[in-house]
C-alpha cells in the first residue's frame, strides 16, 4: 500500500508508477549498455509507454530518461567539450534567479524583445506618436 503514495501522501497514478519502475530498472542497468542501446531503450519504454496510456510521458519522467542516455557524461569526471547546465545554471539562465540584486537583472528572452536594444543597454525603437486633438 505504500508503494503507491508519494512523499506528500498523494496517491500516485498507475501511469507514472509503471514509468517510474522501468525507468528505476534501466537507471540500474545502464552501466551495461552503450549509449546507443540506451536510446534504443528510452525509445522502447516511451512508446510502449504512450502504447499503453495513450499518452505522452510528463517531464519529470523525460528528464530522467535523458539522465540515463547521458549517464556516462553526467558521471565522468573529465569532461570531454561536452557541456552540461545544472538546475542551479538552468534557473538563473532562464529566471534571473541566484544573482546579485543590482539595477540589471539578466534572464533569457525571446530575440524579438531584444531586438531594438543596441550592445550599449540603450533602446532604439521607433517612437510612438500620440496625436492629442
Amino acid at each position: 500500500m505504500l508503494a503507491n503514495i508519494d512523499l506528500y501522501g498523494e496517491p500516485i497514478p498507475p501511469n507514472q508508477a509503471w514509468a517510474t519502475e522501468k525507468i528505476e530498472e534501466l537507471e540500474e542497468a545502464a552501466q551495461e549498455y552503450t549509449v546507443q542501446e540506451r536510446i534504443e531503450e528510452v525509445e522502447k519504454i516511451t512508446e510502449e509507454y504512450f502504447a499503453i496510456f495513450g499518452m505522452r510521458m510528463n517531464g519529470s519522467l523525460l528528464y530522467r530518461l535523458t539522465n540515463v542516455i547521458l549517464s556516462d557524461d553526467l558521471r565522468s569526471k573529465h569532461k570531454k567539450g561536452i557541456d552540461f547546465l545544472s538546475a542551479y545554471q538552468l534557473a538563473r539562465r532562464r529566471e534571473g534567479r541566484h544573482v546579485r540584486k543590482s539595477a540589471y537583472r539578466a534572464r533569457e528572452v525571446p530575440l524579438g524583445l531584444a531586438s531594438t536594444i543596441a550592445t550599449n543597454g540603450r533602446n532604439y525603437r521607433r517612437p510612438i506618436r500620440i496625436y492629442r486633438k
